[in-house]
C-alpha cells in the first residue's frame, strides 16, 4: 500500500476515531485525542497494532501492549519515528509509519510518547497481543 493511499485512509478513517473516541479519550488530554483520531486508525483503540487501516498493511503496527518490546524503545527512537516516520527513523523501507513532523509540534509529540508508554502502565493494559 502506498504512503498517499495510507493517508487517505488515515484521513477517512479519522473521523470515524474522533467520534468513537478511545480508552483515554479525556477533554482535558490532547495526547489521547491526538491517538484517537490519527494514531488508533492503524495501532488500534487500545494501542495494540490492530486498527482497521493496520490490518490491511502489509506490516502490522506497533502494538503498544507489547511491554516487553516497549520497554526496549527509549522515548527518543518513538519521538523520532513519529516525527520522521519509519522509513525516516531508519526503520524497515517497506514500513507504512508516515512522518507527523508537519502535523504535529514537537510539544504534541513528546505528549504523545508519554501517551503510548500509558499502554503498559495503566492497570489491565499489560496484556500482549501477538
Amino acid at each position: 500500500m502506498s504512503v498517499k493511499t495510507l493517508v487517505i485512509l488515515m484521513s477517512a478513517l479519522a473521523g470515524i476515531a474522533a467520534m468513537a473516541g478511545g480508552p483515554y479519550a479525556a477533554d482535558h488530554d490532547p495526547a489521547a485525542k491526538i491517538f484517537n483520531t490519527y494514531c488508533s486508525p492503524c495501532h488500534g483503540e487500545t494501542g495494540g497494532g490492530n486498527g482497521p487501516i493496520g490490518a490491511v498493511l502489509a506490516r502490522r503496527p506497533r502494538n503498544f501492549t507489547d511491554c516487553d518490546q516497549m520497554k526496549k524503545l527509549s522515548d527518543d527512537h518513538i519521538f523520532k519515528v513519529i516525527k520522521q516516520g519509519g522509513r525516516g527513523a531508519g526503520l524497515s523501507p517497506e514500513s507504512p509509519m508516515p512522518r507527523w513532523q508537519v502535523g504535529f509540534t514537537d510539544e504534541d509529540i513528546h505528549a504523545l510518547v508519554k501517551h503510548l508508554r500509558l499502554y503498559c502502565t495503566k492497570p489491565g493494559l499489560t496484556f500482549h497481543n501477538k
